[in-house]
């Protein structure tokens, strides 16, 4: 199983935000990216919804989820070696979750980008993260993708449609079946967006850092996210 090291959490200053990043480095090898153009979002969608709905019959009602659609289709940019999509889905209580995931491949594995928010300000806070994160973000010369040695480096079991279903998980699909994987992934997905919501939350209710403190933590997360891409993560244990 590959290894994932978390290389930081980027959470904005303002006290009226209503978004969260966290950035995770996993050690999972080179990944193809042979599928870009055939990547069956339909087909995904439908074994997402197929996956919760069995899981939905093993819990109360109302700890019941609903997926509903893509809020953007898994999609990828040759050029940058990024993969994005985003799934909206409800709860019982009809309250809407939504997650906007990035994938950014390496010589070695992927750099994940985990945006938080909530369908109102989506779009405004996607772009905030655009300009104020993602623009100065780059994967240090030596361990790019283009970098890769087929003769040295490693090579992951799987492509890009794995990396929307969660990754080395894939490869576990073919002991579990496809329907155990997704329900699986997608359990763990909604409790990440839980936790992190709760703490996009619960941060408005205390006193706010002074902004000087909260800009420089800020960049040295930003700093941290690139110079870590250095150093593979430890073993998993």
């Amino acid at each position: 199983m590959p290894s994932e090291e978390e290389i930081g959490t980027v959470i904005p200053d303002d006290e009226d935000s209503t978004w969260i990043a966290i950035f995770e480095y996993t050690d999972s090898g080179y990944i193809e990216d042979s599928e870009k153009d055939n990547i069956d979002a339909d087909a995904l969608l439908d074994s997402y919804k197929e996956g919760t709905a069995e899981d939905n019959k093993e819990k109360d009602p109302s700890m019941h989820l609903f997926v509903d659609d893509w809020d953007v289709k898994p999609t990828y940019d040759a050029d940058s070696n990024r993969l994005v999509w985003s799934l909206l889905a409800h709860n019982a209580r009809n309250e809407k979750i939504i997650n906007y995931n990035m994938r950014v491949l390496t010589r070695s594995g992927y750099i994940s980008i985990i945006l938080v928010s909530d369908p109102e300000h989506l779009q405004a806070d996607r772009k905030e993260l655009e300009q104020r994160v993602l623009s100065t973000f780059q994967v240090t010369a030596g361990k790019r993708y283009e970098d890769y040695d087929k003769s040295t480096d490693k090579k992951a079991e799987y492509g890009l449609t794995g990396l929307v279903l969660g990754g080395a998980g894939v490869a576990v699909a073919k002991k579990l079946g496809f329907l155990a994987l997704l329900k699986k992934f997608w359990i763990v997905i909604v409790a990440a967006i839980v936790g992190v919501w709760r703490l996009i939350t619960g941060k408005k209710k205390k006193q706010e850092e002074p902004a000087e403190a909260q800009n420089e933590m800020q960049n040295e997360i930003q700093s941290e996210s690139v110079r870590d891409n250095n150093t593979p993560p430890p073993p998993a244990t």
